[in-house]
């Protein structure tokens, strides 16, 4: 498995359980580099869904993209985002 692969499942492993999150939350939680975090997401940009908020992009697992569940997320960030 080379360098790419690895970067690429550590993202999709990351965004499918951390996610709704974004490029910069990934980085500070692998450690990598910028270009590195960036690899690893955009070997996974066509198996994730991502929501823009506030002009920020978050990646998550298909499996939110309930409505139920994005408005949830929606509602957790307003929270968030006031505090």
């Amino acid at each position: 498995m080379g360098r790419e692969n690895v970067l690429g499942e550590l993202a999709l492993r990351y965004f499918k359980s951390h996610g709704p999150s974004t490029l910069q939350d990934f980085r500070w939680w692998s450690g990598l580099t910028d270009s590195d975090a960036r690899i690893g997401l955009n070997k996974n940009k066509s198996k994730l869904v991502s929501e823009d908020i506030n002009n920020q992009t978050y990646w998550f697992s298909s499996y939110i993209q309930d409505t139920d569940d994005l408005s949830q997320f929606h509602s957790y960030y307003q929270i968030l985002t006031s505090i």
